[in-house]
């Protein structure tokens, strides 16, 4: 049990503790990216739902989870900016990249439990709870590993009480925005559907934002004895938020163009589905069929027309 005392802590000498603070400019932009994330992701979920080539389907569904926790990994990089340490920070990019999977992971298991559920099972407190705990250890892991990735020669020990509080944030607001969507349907029975999405991503981005500021606030800043602080530039805080952010919102535009062309595709396939079957029970029919178009012109005739009429479709 000697990795739970190095973990966490109650109490810290208010000598050593180093106190940070937040750029609330930044502190919006991380809110509005897992925003904007979730409502992509919410939309391409429902997108999937109609989809019916499965591997089209397959792909709406991953690539949703990519956006979704692409929000998750930003939203956590670019809060972490927005949080001043009078210190140098560098961190470790390859536990930063790894910390995207759990979030990726948990992204997919709910996505897929929301495309492929029944309507009437949406509101299934069980399911509903079980999502919500999986986006929760998703939002936690990712969290909590690029916590450790950070580089800065300080000792970070947690609060317990505000450890685990931040997990049921994530929880509680996690369930709340998935219970949101058909809850808001009967409530609201004339509310546009968009305007429905957009508050379950509010919802959805404050669950992802609420568990990384109520685990940031569990976080406490150890300064070993005899080791001196070093000032970091905000500047470079700043250029990272916005390619982040730039980064984020070109990779949502090309995984939402990718699936608008799959989309066509989809919609193609299932048109010309529709037109074969159309077409074998136009020529198995037993009475004669004669299309016309609105200026009273013949388009197309069956079999049976020629066999009751004796006249070949090019004469007619």
């Amino acid at each position: 049990m000697n990795w739970l005392t190095q973990m966490f802590t109650t109490s810290v000498d208010s000598a050593l503790l180093v106190q940070g603070q937040y750029d609330f400019s930044l502190v919006i932009l991380s809110i509005l990216l897992a925003s904007s994330a979730s409502f992509f992701a919410l939309r391409l979920a429902e997108t999937a739902r109609h989809i019916v080539l499965a591997r089209y389907r397959h792909i709406a569904t991953a690539t949703g989870a990519l956006i979704l926790a692409g929000g998750i990994w930003s939203m956590h990089f670019v809060g972490m900016l927005a949080f001043k340490l009078p210190h140098h920070m560098d961190c470790d990019w390859l536990l930063t990249v790894l910390s995207l999977i759990p979030a990726f992971v948990a992204s997919l298991v709910v996505l897929k439990s929301l495309i492929y559920v029944q309507e009437k099972d949406a509101l299934s407190l069980r399911l509903t709870l079980r999502n919500g705990v999986i986006i929760a250890a998703g939002l936690g892991t990712t969290h909590y590993v690029g916590m450790a990735a950070m580089d800065m020669h300080l000792t970070v020990k947690y609060n317990p009480y505000l450890f685990a509080l931040s997990v049921v944030v994530a929880v509680v607001l996690a369930c709340v925005a998935l219970l949101a969507r058909r809850a808001m349907k009967l409530t609201f029975p004339d509310m546009p559907t968009i305007r429905i999405k957009f508050i379950i991503a509010a919802i959805m981005g404050c669950a992802i934002s609420g568990m990384h500021y109520t685990g940031m606030l569990a976080a406490r800043f150890v300064l070993p004895p005899g080791f001196e602080l070093s000032k970091q530039t905000n500047d470079i805080s700043f250029y990272l938020a916005l390619g982040i952010t730039t980064t984020t919102v070109f990779i949502i535009s090309v995984v939402l163009a990718v699936n608008l062309v799959f989309r066509y595709k989809d919609i193609s396939a299932k048109a010309l589905q529709s037109e074969r079957r159309l077409s074998a029970i136009m020529e198995t029919a037993v009475d004669g069929i004669i299309t016309i178009n609105a200026k009273g012109i013949i388009v197309s005739v069956n079999k049976m027309v020629t066999v009751l009429l004796g006249w070949q479709s090019e004469e007619l």
